[in-house]
């Protein structure tokens, strides 16, 4: 919602059209569709479809005639465009949610594990009656993780299905940045000056400052901004721009000299833009995700300003790939650059790098070329932490690299549909028109792979994995099998390095001994410790996936086995989800996952545990969420 046009998240299904903010991974792909439970039906990861332009319900907990609404209960998605069911708390604690929601991660780097979080956090559904005076605990629960999660738009509009006028000083923080934000001061200044009134808190006073500003009494923001240097609080750049926006227009004369050395807040962003003047870089350092966000969308600041909000979103994990491949389509490059990309981009770190790499890859036509680029984003984003997101911002151009034989090149993606200009009323316009990003040459006639393609096949798989493109994958794989199974040494050990990925990203590869076998003997140059380390992930993996592997492969780690390396759970919450999934309670099955799996993700999960979640996940009808976790996990431990 609050981002370009977004594309929810998951490692793994088909392609889709995307919509508006979070997107956390992918350029086509889209988040991981859930398999049906026994009951209910759940749709599809919501950020993906939802905001291709068909309006969404406006109270569709009030139209199902709920009995006892809970303020808390309301939400943008239900299962008619991608949300979890209205039912999904039926059976929970309203005291689990509370103590757990504000430990919940928001899969920074896990775009699975982010998809789940969206849609638990953003669905309609009836929360759990409890004994706590505060009805709007599990709210502020949410408002909180959304923020941390960069939701801007999305929290605008959740508070606009709730009353008027919340009794709790934090949410109405949380309300007016969204607001100062979304471009709506005067609603803002509203909710802040009313809250002040009720609180009191000073706190409030550099908004109550501002806002008395825009409402003409320029007294008012004077006096106010004296209260506050009296207090100790608010920075020199803050009492500048109050003081050179206080002044009559034709007496302003130069835009204040600012010192840049605070980090920039929606408050900041709002006087800086009301002043005309720069939005300095080095303040995105240190923004939160919800500013930056906000700052990528914001057509009328610098193409470079918004690039490097829009690289460090990315970084933390609050847009998706469609909206950051926008950004570096946006991008005026020159020849000598494109020229010579991998050298040039190796000078330029940050956005204008990476939108090099990203369009010179596209506009590639040798495939030798375009590898090599390729192979340059994955080195970069492999040593900065964003593999997931570079595999998705860049899946048009891995796709191009077709295996040989022509009968397994994958059918073309068929045509994306145009993004509407906005989702919501209010909602940021794209960051830059879908139309404007670069396309992909059209594939070339089938010729002999180059043997530089053949034997990066690995990386290429691991790619097209990692972006959620399963067709494509597996039309490499199907080619590297069938050289297998002619007798090709090469082609076998490439096998045996993809088939766990494959196998756990495609239900159509099964448990198979002989290529497991393969697959270990290929191990032997590990040191005995990393052999069992890997070994233990593998099995664990397909053990959580319903494919667990014979007991004897089991036994051949006795020898020296070591205790499993990751992060254990506490006990009580390990038990909870074994329970909840049990006795089908989605939502806390989700939500108890995701703690579980905590800000490290699925990868630097203790085995046992990721193979627990896995299960768990599968058991509620989540299947290929399961499966996106596990294809992350092994990625991440370096399969």
């Amino acid at each position: 919602m609050h981002r370009f046009t977004l594309a929810a998240v998951a490692l793994l299904a088909a392609a889709t059209p995307a919509w508006a903010q979070f997107d956390p991974t992918v350029v086509p792909a889209q988040p991981a569709q859930p398999a049906p439970s026994p009951g209910s039906v759940v749709q599809a990861a919501p950020l993906d479809e939802a905001r291709s332009g068909d309006p969404l319900p406006a109270q569709g907990v009030y139209q199902q005639g709920l009995d006892a609404l809970d303020p808390s209960s309301p939400g943008i998605l239900t299962q008619a465009n991608g949300g979890f069911p209205g039912t999904m708390w039926q059976g929970s604690d309203r005291r689990a949610l509370v103590a757990l929601m504000p430990r919940m991660p928001i899969g920074r780097d896990s775009p699975a594990m982010r998809s789940l979080a969206e849609r638990l956090l953003l669905s309609e559904a009836q929360v759990p009656q409890g004994t706590s005076k505060n009805v709007y605990d599990v709210f502020q629960a949410r408002i909180d993780r959304l923020a941390a999660a960069g939701y801007g738009a999305e929290i605008a509009d959740l508070f606009g299905r709730v009353p008027d006028k919340i009794p709790d000083a934090k949410l109405a923080h949380a309300r007016v940045d969204a607001l100062l934000l979304a471009g709506n001061a005067e609603a803002a200044c509203d909710e802040a000056l009313s809250a002040n009134q009720r609180s009191e808190e000073a706190s409030w006073l550099e908004t109550v400052a501002y806002c008395k500003l825009l409402k003409g009494d320029a007294d008012g923001a004077g006096f106010t901004g004296d209260m506050l240097r009296e207090t100790g609080a608010g920075d020199s750049d803050f009492f500048a721009l109050l003081g050179w926006l206080s002044q009559p227009e034709d007496a302003r004369g130069d835009k204040p000299m600012l010192t840049n050395s605070q980090p920039l807040t929606p408050l900041s962003l709002a006087m800086l833009k009301a002043s005309g003047s720069e939005v300095a870089v080095v303040t995105l350092d240190q923004a939160s995700p919800i500013v930056l966000v906000a700052v990528a969308n914001d057509k009328d600041l610098p193409s470079e300003v918004r690039l490097e909000a829009a690289e460090r979103a990315a970084r933390a994990g609050a847009i998706g790939a469609r909206d950051l491949a926008a950004a570096y389509a946006g991008v005026t490059l020159n020849a000598p650059d494109l020229a010579n990309p991998v050298a040039a981009a190796a000078g330029q770190p940050g956005g204008r790098g990476g939108a090099l790499l990203y369009q010179a890859a596209i506009q590639a036509s040798d495939p030798v070329t375009k590898l090599k680029i390729l192979q340059a984003i994955w080195a970069r984003a492999k040593a900065d932490g964003t593999y997931p997101i570079a595999a998705h911002v860049n899946a048009e151009a891995t796709k191009s690299l077709f295996p040989l034989p022509a009968a397994a090149v994958p059918e073309p993606a068929s045509p994306q549909p145009e993004a509407a200009e906005y989702w919501l009323d209010g909602a940021p316009a794209p960051l830059v028109p879908e139309a404007a990003m670069a396309e992909p040459p059209p594939a070339p006639e089938p010729v002999a792979t180059p043997p530089e393609l053949a034997a990066a096949a690995p990386e290429i798989v691991r790619a097209l994995l990692a972006a959620g493109e399963i067709a494509a994958a597996r039309a490499w794989y199907a080619v590297i099998d069938d050289q297998a199974s002619g007798g090709d040494p090469n082609a076998t050990v490439t096998q045996a390095q993809l088939w766990p990925l494959m196998v756990a990203a495609d239900p159509e590869v099964r448990f198979d001994e002989p290529v497991f076998d393969g697959w270990w003997r290929n191990q032997s140059s590990l040191v005995r410790a990393d052999r069992s380390r890997r070994a233990t992930m593998l099995m664990a993996v397909l053990e959580g996936l319903g494919q667990p592997a014979p007991q004897t492969f089991w036994g051949g780690l006795y020898e020296g086995a070591e205790a499993a390396d990751g992060r254990m759970p506490p006990l009580a919450v390990w038990r909870g989800l074994n329970a909840a999934a049990e006795a089908g309670r989605l939502g806390e099955t989700v939500l108890l996952s995701l703690v579980i799996l905590g800000d490290p993700g699925p990868g630097k999960a203790n085995p046992a545990v990721l193979s627990d979640v896995l299960k768990a996940l599968s058991r509620v009808g989540l299947e290929q969420d399961s499966r996106a976790l596990a294809l992350e996990a092994l990625i991440d431990s370096g399969f």
